[in-house]
């Protein structure tokens, strides 16, 4: 008995030392839901981050963690078990605990070692999945797609290097054979991100504020089978699809041809499908979960349409179609990579958390994913179809069409209403009007290249109606 009573209390010691620290934390910085009505946003100074952040909170101010589920995927439930990890979510994200045990330093700073410590190559994947369509509407994505693809977010450089604490791929270059979509994101020659819109009928952009925003590069994960879309300009009577591995070996070849335009075409990256190939390649291809994230998880697709236009696309494919089926985005975090400063561990093995004797934190690292909401022109359409009148000297409004009256600029979603502002070069408000704000989730028009929201109006002393 008296064994027993020591093995019971020398448990319970070892117990009570074992406790759960953040191993690491992922921000949403989605811009819908962190703008203010003056029009100011988190992005204008990320250093003040986290005051944003709380002052939302405390006002109750939506946020993205109200349309989006942060999930394990089936294959990694098992992983997080084994390595004593759980997923919490908060009000802009979520973070990664892990179970730790407490060592004192000589310098006295409380430091945490993981019961067990994570290999280096473990993807340890988070679904980002959306409760209803409202990311969908209010998210700066590209409208036509080729492919299906969603977002992947890693600490680790691929598909290119990344600047801490953004886990986004870089922002293209401008690409002048391209053709851009209203919202896109582009860097100029200076290196400045712009934002793409037609102004008039000419091509222009606006300058954007702060950088490392999710893109066109993030969009690369896929299920091994999915339809290709070919753009309605596009009279495609006859395609190839060339799969190539990171080493630049062709892994998968397909060719089609139809007497009538070809629209969509299924593929089914499991198997080879061009009869031309007298000994097809059955490689297998490296996918996620199972697959360590590295360069080789990244595969070129080239699409070849008419013997002619040769589109490249990079892929990462994921084994499990209910996992990217209605997925926003998928994280993907390593202990250790190619970058130091995205490191999970010390060279010690110990977590980054830690309490210094003078009792300062050193916490987890943040991780962010910065999103651009999507843009479009308000437009204002009077209720019974009448002519609004047009002031001339409005530096918000300017005529539409006929009838209508449409905002100037094209104006990125929000969750709180905005007003319409100038503001000179240090920020200040110079001038500003407060106009009737779109319905949240109202249908994008598209009209060209121009992308409007419509606004009913009754006539009034705000809209007046010409009757000349």
């Amino acid at each position: 008995m008296k064994k027993l009573i020591q093995s019971y209390q020398k448990s319970e010691k070892l117990m009570s030392s074992v406790i759960y620290k953040t191993l690491f934390k992922v921000q949403i910085l989605h811009e819908y839901y962190l703008t203010n009505s003056d029009e100011t946003s988190v992005f204008d100074n990320l250093n003040n981050k986290d005051t944003f952040l709380m002052d939302n909170f405390g006002k109750n101010i939506p946020c993205v963690s109200n349309d989006l589920q942060y999930r394990l995927p089936k294959a990694i439930q098992n992983l997080f078990s084994n390595y004593h990890l759980r997923l919490l979510p908060d009000y802009a994200g979520f973070s990664i605990m892990t179970e730790v045990r407490a060592n004192v330093l000589p310098d006295g700073t409380m430091v945490y070692k993981p019961l067990v410590e994570i290999p280096a190559t473990v993807n340890l994947l988070v679904q980002l999945s959306p409760k209803n369509t409202l990311l969908a509407s209010v998210t700066s994505k590209r409208m036509n797609k080729n492919i299906p693809a969603i977002y992947y977010f890693t600490n680790e450089d691929i598909p290119s290097a990344k600047t801490f604490p953004v886990l986004s791929a870089e922002i293209p270059v401008f690409d002048s054979s391209y053709s851009y979509e209203q919202g896109e994101l582009y860097i100029d020659n200076s290196g400045n991100v712009c934002l793409f819109y037609i102004n008039g009928s000419n091509k222009d952009f606006l300058p954007v504020t702060g950088d490392g925003y999710a893109n066109t590069s993030d969009e690369i994960v896929v299920p091994l089978q999915f339809s290709y879309s070919f753009n309605k300009t596009d009279i495609v009577t006859k395609v190839n699809f060339e799969l190539k591995s990171h080493t630049g070996k062709t892994v998968r070849s397909y060719a089609f041809a139809s007497e009538l335009p070809i629209k969509k075409q299924l593929l089914d990256f499991r198997y080879n499908q061009n009869p031309a190939i007298a000994n097809p390649s059955d490689e297998p291809i490296a996918r996620l979960p199972v697959s360590d994230a590295s360069a080789e998880t990244v595969y070129t697709l080239s699409v070849t349409i008419n013997d002619a236009t040769t589109i490249v696309h990079k892929l990462i494919f994921f084994d499990g179609d209910d996992t990217v089926k209605g997925c926003w985005g998928i994280v993907n975090i390593k202990p250790q990579v190619t970058n130091a400063d995205y490191n999970l561990y010390d060279a010690e093995g110990l977590i980054i958390y830690r309490k210094k004797a003078d009792g300062t934190i050193i916490t987890a690292p943040v991780f962010e994913v910065r999103v651009k909401s999507r843009s479009a022109f308000w437009r204002y359409i009077n209720d019974r179809n009448a002519v609004l009148k047009v002031d001339l000297t409005s530096s918000f409004l300017q005529r539409d069409g006929t009838n209508n009256l449409a905002s100037k600029l094209p104006r990125n979603a929000s969750a709180l209403p905005r007003m319409f502002t100038v503001k000179d070069n240090t920020g200040k408000i110079t001038e500003e009007e407060f106009l009737p704000n779109p319905e949240e989730e109202s249908q994008i028009i598209i009209e060209g290249q121009k992308f409007y929201k419509n606004i009913l109006v009754p006539q009034s002393s705000m809209f007046p109606v010409d009757t000349s």
